[in-house]
């Protein structure tokens, strides 16, 4: 809460020492259509242009840090680092300044203003800068904030959490229930019957955003073919996966819950029997909940490494690592699933699939 505090005050503290060199740009604004009397306004205005960026840098750590965001430590450090060269380039600029405004302080007016807004914004900087500083301790070495921003499949087992952890009897009776509705291989009518392979390759045969899509999913390990369809034109997102390509045996349905599912809930159903299975909900930035079919929490996916064009996920169950789903846009969008390192078989691989198609869907329609 104390870290909380201080990330919404520092911004505020920011605007505030902006004001000198705001108003005296707003003062003196009549100067730029003078050119040489325009010089006076061009420290002010690169005051200020910093100034700016440390205010949007500052709101951005306060959302990472409000959504619980796993980057947060990681953008604090690099934010502090942009800080310290933004603050040498002020500073660099108010020396310039004194030097070519105090030999004219008494006989230009301006310049004394000038100069004093300069040196307001300037400070101002040191002070936000050394505050950001003093916090550096406890982003990175208190313990409760590391436990915040953990991963969920490293994070620290806490006495009073029951989400995410194993053995409490919560998320062993949710994990078992996935278990329970599992279909044994064949060619039976339910969702397990069809989808019962490790790894999956999904593509695009066309997506075309509120007009629908097309994808292409295939079992890699079976060497099945399967059809995912996006319907078209609707306020609550529907996908449905078939056996067939002619889309006649539905196997599969992910319903959007809100309008528009942005950042929303989804809930997956085997499409035999209508029967729930899990309820997948998207976080601020790249993170997925899971949740069982009675909406407890009991994994996660969250994006590990990424380079241009490529990503990957890594699925969770509790502290287990279940599965990797790489991500790819080099030549086309493409997302490779590969849940073999669930041997116990923990995540059903129906909800796999779902997983799969609501991340691809995701990073190829931003906002889905």
């Amino acid at each position: 809460m104390a870290l909380g505090l201080a990330l919404a005050v520092l911004p505020a503290a920011i605007f505030i020492g902006a004001r000198p060199a705001l108003t005296f740009i707003a003062r003196n604004r009549e100067l730029l259509s003078k050119p040489l009397d325009g010089i006076f306004l061009m420290v002010p205005v690169f005051e200020l242009t910093i100034t700016a960026a440390w205010l949007a840098a500052g709101i951005g750590l306060l959302l990472l840090f409000g959504t619980k965001d796993r980057l947060f430590p990681r953008a604090y450090a690099v934010m502090l680092t942009v800080q310290l060269g933004l603050l040498v380039s002020s500073h660099q600029a108010l020396a310039i300044t004194r030097l070519a405004t105090e030999p004219l302080a008494g006989e230009i007016p301006i310049a004394q203003d000038h100069l004093a807004a300069v040196e307001a914004a300037a400070h101002n900087l040191v002070w936000v800068f050394a505050a950001y500083a003093v916090l550096v301790p406890v982003v990175f070495l208190t313990r409760a904030v590391r436990t915040r921003f953990a991963g969920d499949c490293d994070r620290p087992r806490l006495a009073d959490e029951r989400v995410m952890t194993v053995p409490p009897a919560p998320v062993r009776v949710a994990q078992a229930s996935f278990a329970s509705t599992r279909v044994e291989p064949g060619p039976g009518p339910a969702g397990g019957g069809f989808l019962q392979g490790n790894r999956y390759f999904i593509q695009a045969t066309y997506l075309g955003g509120p007009f629908g899509g097309l994808l292409q999913v295939r079992d890699l390990d079976l060497n099945r073919a399967f059809v995912a369809w996006i319907a078209p034109l609707r306020l609550r997102s529907v996908v449905q996966v078939f056996a067939d390509r002619q889309r006649k045996t539905e196997i599969l349905r992910i319903e959007a819950r809100q309008v528009l599912s942005l950042g929303g809930w989804y809930d997956v159903f085997d499409s035999s029997n209508q029967e729930k299975i899990a309820v997948v909900g998207k976080r601020f930035a790249a993170d997925w909940r899971i949740h069982d079919r009675l909406d407890q929490p009991i994994g996660i996916i969250t994006r590990g490494d990424g380079s241009l064009g490529r990503a990957t996920y890594h699925a969770c169950l509790g502290p287990h690592e279940v599965g990797t789903l790489m991500w790819s846009n080099v030549l086309k969008p493409a997302l490779e699933i590969d849940y073999s390192a669930d041997v116990d078989g923990l995540l059903d691989r129906r909800l796999a699939v779902a997983l799969g198609l609501l991340l691809f869907i995701d990073l190829s329609i931003p906002g889905p």
